[in-house]
């Protein structure tokens, strides 16, 4: 469920879990960052503008501020309620229910971001319950030294280059990206595959026929009943 199922509710709340989890979504990818405070929340982009028409940027506010602002509201009034979770909040949410597939997302430096992401996912005991992944090779690097048992993946947004050089968990490409060859390379490499974000019939159709290890999609009921029916 892509930002934990964004075609049904707000991306990235709890209110979206909670739909993912009714749909049978295996996992809920998000997003998270953090504040100028220090906490880990789950949140796409670097500002609310899109969320809540807020110019005010996550890394320079205080978790304290954020957690006022409505980011409900523009999606539809139903969610007015919906406010910004932090990471915790999330895995809680989650625990025994659905998977996570977290995304580090960096703008700018943040050395502390991996670090207390997986001191996190240490306190709910979750660590087979979730993956991490970033576009950041650097970030997957620190996953993979301070927690070698959660799975970490790197993130493709342009070119994939030589897939050789990359001792990763998986791989989350463009649904462009994910081709026949791509697949081949990666799986003679025991790589996984998922690709993003893939929100018709046919797309997860041949997505499937190449042999796609995991769908990223806004709308998990769609995917769940197209799986299902193939």
């Amino acid at each position: 469920a892509h930002r934990a199922g964004a075609l049904y509710a707000p991306e990235n709340t709890l209110a979206a879990l909670e739909i993912a989890v009714r749909q049978k979504a295996d996992s809920a990818e998000i997003d998270v960052q953090r504040t100028l405070d220090g906490t880990v929340v789950v949140v796409h982009d670097q500002d609310l503008m899109k969320l809540a028409r807020d110019p005010r940027r996550i890394g320079q506010t205080t978790y304290r501020d954020l957690s006022q602002v409505d980011i409900g509201s523009l999606f539809h009034s139903d969610f007015k309620r919906e406010r910004i979770a932090r990471l915790s909040d999330f895995l809680s949410a989650a625990a025994g229910k659905i998977r996570l597939l977290i995304e580090l997302k960096y703008y700018g430096e943040d050395n502390l971001l991996a670090g207390e992401t997986l001191e996190l996912v240490g306190r709910a005991g979750m660590e087979k319950e979730v993956q991490i992944m970033s576009l950041e090779l650097k970030a997957v690097r620190q996953i993979q030294r301070l927690a070698p048992q959660i799975a970490a993946g790197y993130v493709f947004a342009a070119g994939l280059g030589n897939l050789a050089r990359l001792d990763v968990g998986f791989l989350a490409v463009p649904t462009g990206q994910a081709t026949s060859k791509l697949m081949r390379e990666a799986h003679e490499k025991s790589l996984l595959v998922y690709a993003w974000t893939v929100n018709d019939v046919d797309g997860i159709l041949d997505l499937m026929e190449i042999g796609i290890d995991g769908l990223i999609t806004d709308d998990s009921a769609l995917a769940y009943t197209a799986i299902k029916d193939i």
